[in-house]
């Protein structure tokens, strides 16, 4: 369990994904491990410990989708408007740790930042014209996707084009404030610890990711992985866990 959470922890900080091939791992060892040693989760009966796992797995895997799901419907587009005509463009990478952007005004975004899904598209609306490799047209709006661009119902490979650009007064960018690697990862978690463990892991990731965003000066908006912040809740409730519960019950006077 412990290589696993290292290979997802290099993965997310280098490519900000987590794959899937290693928390469904994670999950199948954590359910064995309710199967083989259900003292691991306070029980004597494996039965019991196989149901707290399956129980824990739903529980973090449900409740962080929901998390996402409601995030996409209120914080799933940024936009951008202005009171009068904005030049935008593609801005070409200069070098291979570039990538791809969108530029309008003084904004730009790179390719990773606005397509997490094959179904994102970037909308350019109230537009005056778009030049395509040189060539003008009369155009109030266009869909940007993440390999083409559709503009007066014909559609265009980005890779093929030299440039775009035009001139705008509204941009529509769709954003995502987490993926559905970190719903695998707590889903896997909740199996291997139980569904106890949740509330205390969740917690501890934020705490971390709000230091590390301070630490690293991240400002608001900014990329930032998710995967190694649930991992440390993860270690956390592991070694201190319990302890850190009775203190809080305490305080409270329970």
């Amino acid at each position: 369990m412990a290589s696993i959470c290292l290979a997802i922890t290099a993965v997310d900080l280098e490519l900000m994904v987590i794959p899937r091939q290693l928390t469904l791992l994670g999950t199948l060892l954590g359910v064995a491990m309710a199967v083989i040693a259900p003292s691991f989760f306070g029980e004597d009966e494996w039965t019991r410990s196989l149901l707290k796992s399956l129980f824990g797995f739903g529980l973090g895997w449900v409740g962080l989708w929901l998390v996402v799901l409601l995030g996409k419907l209120a914080f799933g587009r940024q936009k951008f408007e202005y009171d009068e005509l904005t030049h935008w463009f593609l801005k070409e990478p200069e070098n291979d740790e570039e990538e791809l952007c969108f530029v309008i005004g003084n904004e730009a975004i790179g390719w990773s930042e606005i397509f997490y899904r094959k179904t994102d598209k970037l909308v350019v609306s109230e537009g005056e014209w778009v030049e395509i490799d040189g060539n003008r047209e009369v155009v109030s709006e266009l869909i940007i996707t993440d390999d083409s661009v559709r503009i007066n119902d014909k559609e265009y490979k980005i890779e093929a084009l030299k440039s775009l650009e035009g001139k705008a007064r509204k941009a529509v960018v769709p954003r995502e404030a987490m993926g559905m690697g970190d719903v695998d990862l707590l889903g896997m978690l909740g199996a291997c610890f139980g569904p106890a463990s949740l509330l205390l892991i969740i917690f501890a990731a934020c705490v971390l990711s709000i230091v590390w965003a301070m630490c690293n000066r991240l400002g608001f908006g900014k990329l930032m992985p998710f995967g190694p912040s649930i991992i440390g809740g993860a270690v956390i409730w592991l070694f201190w866990g319990e302890k850190l519960i009775d203190w809080y019950l305490k305080s409270l006077g329970v």
